[in-house]
């Protein structure tokens, strides 16, 4: 063979080797979830904002079909609207299920007329075509082509409750027309006593030692936080509650509802519509008093919830039962 380096002929085999020095980088990217609202409001001034906020809270005045199971079913949902991947296939979902108590009273959430009843299902159909047909009843209460109003009960639930949503376009995502109560007036009840000074000081000084720390969507901590993941971190780490690691929605169902009369420090404060998820909670917050809050926004700061984001999206304070 031919030496690569002289030119010359060999005999034997040959084997050629070279060491090169080159310079490399290495990308490290993060990505962080924002909600679109979130990127918009941004970019807004403050007369901006004032008209933004105002449409977000009356939800755009779009067509509406009202509660039909008059409590808040959202974190009952088991099964959403749209595609989804299925035995290495995609399908797609016209509707959403919700898990609920047999038995439970099903209501008609339009003015109109019953166009459809059939194995477990009945439909309604406004004047403005919409249809709304509900399935999975173990027995339906009204009749074919009958007047119904909203709030008439037509029908009784078999274990869940399957809501479909659609007009003469085709179906539409029940969890935009349909109300599903999380804006419903919230019942508190009795939260017993505040948190303890002693309780408190532990709290604050635990969630303290984080400030600056980046959110990082799905993060635990030490280093990164999400808003749920610092909380329970917080929480476990302080000694004040042993809440393991939950969601915002599983912190607040922990917790006993308090109404803003009755906030006080120490108490934590949630959220709700910060981004798209069929929980009623997105997100909390530290209750520091005054209108503040210490929460992992981006990064773990203090945040005042009178400004008018907060109070968009504000849902509930809630008390944790704490160890002290």
């Amino acid at each position: 063979m031919t030496d690569p380096v002289s030119g010359e002929e060999r005999d034997e085999e040959y084997t050629y080797s070279d060491d090169e020095e080159y310079d490399w980088n290495v990308l490290t990217v993060t990505l962080n979830g924002i909600s679109f609202t979130d990127v918009i409001s941004q970019l807004m001034n403050q007369g901006q904002k004032d008209y933004f906020d105002l449409l977000m809270s009356k939800r755009g005045n779009r067509q509406y079909v009202s509660n039909p199971l008059g409590f808040n079913w959202l974190p009952a949902i088991t099964e959403t609207y749209g595609y989804y991947v299925a035995n290495g296939g995609l399908d797609f979902s016209d509707g959403v299920t919700v898990t609920l108590s047999a038995g439970s009273n099903v209501f008609a959430g339009l003015d109109g007329t019953v166009t459809g009843i059939g194995d477990g299902y009945i439909s309604l159909t406004n004047k403005n075509g919409i249809t709304v047909k509900y399935g999975n009843l173990s027995e339906i209460k009204s009749s074919l082509n009958g007047s119904v109003k909203p709030g008439d009960v037509i029908g009784v639930s078999g274990g869940s409750l399957r809501i479909t949503v659609s007009n003469y376009a085709g179906s539409l995502n029940p969890l935009i027309f349909a109300q599903t109560g999380d804006l419903e007036p919230i019942s508190y009840g009795d939260p017993g006593e505040p948190m303890s000074a002693a309780a408190y000081a532990a709290l604050m000084a635990e969630a303290q030692k984080h400030l600056g720390k980046r959110y990082v969507f799905g993060t635990s901590g030490p280093d990164t936080f999400d808003c749920s993941g610092y909380l329970c971190y917080v929480l476990n780490h302080s000694g004040v509650a042993s809440v393991g690691r939950t969601t915002a929605q599983g912190l607040y169902n922990m917790c006993v509802p308090v109404s803003p009369e009755d906030a006080r420090p120490g108490d934590l404060c949630f959220f709700q519509g910060t981004y798209s998820t069929s929980n009623t909670v997105t997100h909390c917050g530290i209750y520091m008093g005054d209108g503040m809050m210490i929460n992992a926004g981006d990064p773990v700061k203090y945040a005042n919830i009178e400004t008018a984001y907060w109070q968009n999206h504000f849902f509930s304070f809630a008390r944790v039962p704490t160890n002290f």
